[in-house]
């Protein structure tokens, strides 16, 4: 009969197990903790309007540091920017560390930084905004990992209906806010393209318990889409951007690999009637 499993039972087929993932919530906290230090130590804000930009913002241009697609994460022009943000990491960032670990946790926020602020350069970079800074494009993409764990799971999921609504929804309120309420100061290039990260990040490692055989296509399919990104990142001269996302690609390709071999080496394929079911 189907089940869901428990914290205290062995680990999963992906090796990882429930009890060791509550112990090892170490990139959001840590994250967090350097976004608000940041802050309020006075590196991190930073307005739209400084000319020179900073290590704390990211400016396109080829005069850009190339650690500045990362360090754009610590950077927050108000109070209310940084706590909505903060709050958004820490439900995401957390329950991702929890049911999959901080290593799928640091892929995410390393492949939404680069990409997102890569597309805001491709798309908004030319205007009125050429900084952008934030964590928000992070917190869409470990948002959206939900999605990529919705599709490689989708049978053991518990409350997958609810959890596919809830993303449903957050996608109709922000069109709906895009349409109504555009502002000039929010970068929706680098949310939409964190969002796209996050899932292809997530369909490339994303723990799966059973791999059926469309499953094992949407790993190799994840690993491509974010190499596509990146190739389009080079093509229109996001080059730091794009240099500092390809330290994913062995990850992403060498873990897609692993789960070809370990979905090889199933005497048989399972349904999606045939497996238990996991909270991830």
């Amino acid at each position: 009969p189907t089940h869901r499993t428990s914290a205290r039972q062995p680990p999963c087929e992906d090796g990882i197990s429930l009890s060791a993932r509550r112990e090892r919530r170490q990139v959001t906290p840590l994250l967090i903790a350097g976004i608000i230090a940041a802050f309020f130590g006075g590196a991190g804000e930073s307005p739209y309007s400084d000319e020179r930009g900073g290590p704390f913002e990211l400016k396109y241009g080829q005069d850009t540091p190339w650690w500045s697609c990362l360090s754009a994460i610590f950077c927050h022009t108000g109070p209310g920017h940084l706590w909505h943000n903060v709050v958004y990491l820490g439900v995401w960032g957390l329950w991702l560390e929890q049911a999959q670990g901080p290593l799928r946790a640091l892929a995410v926020v390393l492949g939404s930084a680069t990409v997102g602020f890569a597309f805001h350069g491709v798309l908004e970079g030319s205007g009125d905004t050429p900084y952008v800074c934030g964590a928000s494009g992070v917190a869409y993409g470990l948002l959206w990992y939900q999605a990529a764990a919705l599709a490689l799971n989708w049978s053991e999921m518990p409350l997958r209906f609810f959890r596919l609504a809830l993303l449903v929804v957050m996608i109709v309120a922000d069109v709906v806010v895009f349409a109504t309420r555009a502002l000039p100061s929010i970068s929706y290039a680098t949310h939409l393209f964190g969002s796209v990260a996050g899932i292809v990040v997530g369909l490339a490692v994303g723990a799966n318990l059973k791999i059926l055989r469309f499953e094992l296509a949407l790993h190799w399919f994840g690993a491509a889409a974010y190499t596509v990104l990146l190739i389009a990142e080079f093509a229109t001269k996001q080059t730091y951007a794009a240099a500092v996302g390809c330290s994913l690609l062995p990850f992403l390709y060498g873990w897609s690999a692993i789960v070809t071999r370990r979905q090889s080496g199933q005497t048989t394929v399972p349904t999606v009637g045939e497996r238990s079911r996991v909270d991830v």
